[in-house]
């Protein structure tokens, strides 16, 4: 390109460029706004005497239950209610 026609070409890329730009903004302006106000009302909120945690479940133990075998008397009613099975076995997705 010859160097009159590569300073056009740069000025018409840069002019797209701020006007996409432009355009984000226009769309993303909204949104940190509406974020940075959810921070305003989390500190309106009065936490006076509240213990600082760092997740919500720190005190509760281990809310599992234990992996205890169970007989089911109505196996076939079980079994014909899955989704998916395979001969007498419910088909379940693969997982490592």
């Amino acid at each position: 390109m010859s160097g009159t026609v590569r300073q056009l070409f740069c000025q018409c890329s840069l002019q797209t460029q701020a006007r996409k730009l432009d355009e984000e903004v226009a769309e993303w302006e909204p949104k940190i706004a509406e974020i940075v106000g959810w921070f305003g009302q989390l500190q309106a909120v009065d936490v006076e005497g509240v213990e600082p945690a760092l997740r919500a479940d720190v005190d509760v133990g281990n809310r599992l239950r234990e992996d205890v075998p169970h007989h089911y008397a109505d196996r076939e009613t079980l079994i014909e209610g899955a989704p998916q099975k395979e001969g007498p076995y419910i088909k379940v997705p693969k997982t490592l």
